[in-house]
């Protein structure tokens, strides 16, 4: 489904869309200079703490409390295990986890809007917008009211389910236990398996792939607007390395000379030399898209400038 719409724009009209493109362009060459100069920055400084943490990490054999360790940079591994039962009551789920995550899609309208300008004889311009609607699946609400045509393309405002992550408290290594920040890093998640739905859902849901499938018209047998479909994934005990400054019997991120701060949890049995090249390897990924973010808000920036004077040539 489409919509296009054309409209005319004045001499004047054009002048204060150049003075905002101006402003906008002059706005983005200050966040692109500032931006390179703090990555730069940024950059050397994680990689002199992450060299200075290589050389300094003590690496304990066994996830195993000494004392003589407090306060030092240290590395272990072992199972990142939890005793408690994570419970989503709304579908009757109850597992043995670190993280349960419930994702939940709904059937919405989407609005997209592609726009073409043509200069006409006497400096002014015609512009013609074309709006396409199409149905898609998302896991956030779209808001119909800023469409076009919201009359006829109307989402829902609220959903019964909504995404949700439910966290064990307590997570322990070996003789240590995790803080909030390390529990949230355990990302080896996995789909769990779904082969019941609870009493008060049978009527007006359905399981397919492992996903529950929500009519919000019962009556209805096709995919409606307001429809939601709800997986789950775990995240269950399972083996991770840390390197952290000890802390009694917890970690805590490790401050290095250079000024960085050193905290690294990665999934699997992984060595610390190997966590370190990682952790290296990363800084310089990140830092080059920085880079490149910060050349693409110059060259817009750049563009702006173009495109306003070109207008009057």
């Amino acid at each position: 489904m489409s919509y296009t719409e054309t409209t005319n724009n004045s001499w004047f009209s054009r002048l204060g869309s150049s003075i905002k493109g101006i402003l906008v362009g002059f706005l983005l060459f200050l966040l692109s200079f500032g931006l390179l100069f703090w990555n730069e920055g940024r950059t050397v400084e994680t990689t002199k703490s992450l060299d200075e943490g290589a050389n300094a990490v003590v690496k304990l054999t066994s996830a195993k409390l000494n004392p003589k360790y407090d306060g030092k940079l240290v590395y272990t591994t072992g199972k990142a295990d939890t005793k408690e039962i994570l419970t989503d009551d709304s579908f009757a789920i109850s597992v043995n986890a670190i993280k349960l995550i419930r994702t939940v899609e709904t059937y919405q309208w989407s609005e997209d809007v592609k726009t073409e300008t043509t200069k006409e004889v006497g400096g002014n311009e015609t512009t013609t917008k074309r709006y396409t609607y199409t149905k898609i699946w998302s896991k956030r609400l779209i808001d119909s009211s800023r469409f076009k045509q919201s009359s006829t393309h109307q989402n829902p405002t609220d959903v019964i389910y909504k995404n949700k992550e439910l966290v064990a408290s307590v997570v322990t290594l070996g003789d240590f236990q995790l803080n909030s920040s390390q529990i949230n890093n355990i990302s080896s998640d996995s789909l769990l398996p779904i082969s019941k739905l609870p009493e008060n859902l049978t009527s007006n849901a359905k399981i397919v792939n492992n996903t529950i499938y929500l009519s919000a018209n019962k009556n209805s047998q096709t995919t409606n607007i307001g429809d939601q479909r709800v997986s789950f994934k775990v995240v269950k005990p399972t083996n991770i390395s840390i390197i952290a400054k000890q802390i009694q019997n917890s970690f805590e991120p490790y401050k290095a000379k250079a000024g960085g701060e050193i905290s690294l949890l990665y999934p699997g049995v992984v060595s610390a030399d190997a966590m370190f090249k990682s952790a290296q390897k990363e800084n310089m990924v990140l830092a080059w898209i920085l880079r490149f973010l910060g050349f693409l808000m110059t060259t817009l920036s750049s563009s702006r400038y173009i495109a306003t004077f070109g207008r009057y040539s």
